[in-house]
């Protein structure tokens, strides 16, 4: 199916005084929604992640090799977390986004935080795991989130700003055990919402014990942590974690990879699911194209790598384009049928 194409909005019958050249120039610059030309090149916005965040350095990636491999095509970076990130390219207000598998399901279906579906989003690729992740310092002795249940245990605890991945699934799992935001400070701890930086070094200097975060495994600040202020891993307990996929489209149950974190030292299971590179579904299919190839082609994956270590590994697995949460771009399809990942 072909790609429907938006032509820039204000074009009018009195464009026709400008002269054939004006007229002209409104007919190259013509763009699907939200794509601006610049100096002759379509401009892309990729959004997801915050500044510093590993995926957000994925994005910056992409826009590189977008300006140094696309005739025609530039690209920047934006910060947008999950359910802003999906909405930006819903809006038209970035292109390429970057958002969870969970959160395009219930874009998709209309669920909460969506008041509608989203039926605009297309899917470019799996990029990432992404793991639900509670990390308590070590010196607190704590074995397991239904321990602080258990014992009122008055943690002080980091996430991340309100509206976002990490304190959306910091409520959910903590709400799973009976345990809301506001028994913590009843209990003599505190909720902190700061960004993963801060986090670290909260924890370093004791003015926090603990972490619940939604994202890559490992986060840098957080490895750097481990070696001076050792960290424990906390996940939802099986019979939890299974009552919560119950009620959450798009996550799954993934194993956090043994040697992660120095005290891991055989895979854990969590919930999880996948970063993944969205679009709308009226991007040029050349395009989309395009992009994919850079993003998932062998002779880049290094580079990416570096930045996630286990990025695009579900396409080695063979997983790739399994049970996608939203349809995957004909764009996609043409560079992903060419690889044989998809017969």
């Amino acid at each position: 199916m072909d790609p429907k194409i938006k032509r820039s909005k204000g074009f009018s019958r009195t464009t026709a005084f400008l002269g054939v050249t004006a007229l002209l120039m409104m007919v190259i610059s013509a763009e699907f929604v939200g794509a601006q030309a610049t100096g002759g090149k379509k401009k892309y916005v990729i959004t997801g992640g915050t500044v510093g965040a590993p995926i957000y350095a994925v994005g910056g990636l992409l826009a590189t090799l977008i300006d140094e491999k696309i005739s025609g095509m530039s690209a920047s970076v934006t910060t947008g977390q999950g359910f802003t990130a999906l909405e930006q390219v819903h809006k038209g207000d970035a292109q390429i986004g970057m958002a969870p598998g969970f959160v395009i399901a219930n874009a998709i279906a209309g669920k909460k935080p969506f008041k509608e579906p989203r039926k605009d989003i297309r899917i470019l690729g799996r990029m990432a795991g992404l793991y639900y992740q509670f990390l308590i310092l070590e010196s607190k002795n704590v074995s397991s989130i239904a321990e602080i249940k258990g014992k009122k245990l008055p943690i002080k605890l980091t996430t991340s700003p309100k509206g976002s991945l990490s304190e959306f699934s910091a409520r959910q799992v903590l709400g799973a055990y009976g345990i809301t935001f506001e028994d913590l400070g009843k209990w003599g701890g505190k909720v902190s919402h700061v960004s993963w930086a801060d986090s670290a070094n909260l924890m370093r200097d004791g003015h926090a014990d603990a972490v619940s975060l939604f994202g890559v495994a490992p986060i840098p600040v957080f490895s750097e942590l481990d070696i001076s202020r050792p960290l424990r891993l906390l996940v939802p307990s099986d019979q939890v974690a299974r009552k919560l996929l119950e009620g959450l489209s798009g996550w799954n149950l993934v194993e956090v990879a043994a040697g992660t974190y120095k005290t891991i030292t055989k895979p854990v299971p969590t919930l999880g699911t996948y970063q993944t590179m969205v679009v709308r579904a009226d991007m040029p299919a050349e395009d989309a194209y395009q992009i994919t190839k850079l993003a998932f082609d062998p002779s880049n994956l290094k580079k990416f790598k570096g930045l996630i270590r286990d990025y695009a590994d579900a396409f080695a697995s063979g997983k790739g384009t399994e049970n996608l949460p939203a349809p995957l771009h004909p764009g996609a399809e043409k560079y992903y049928r060419e690889r044989g990942w998809i017969k």
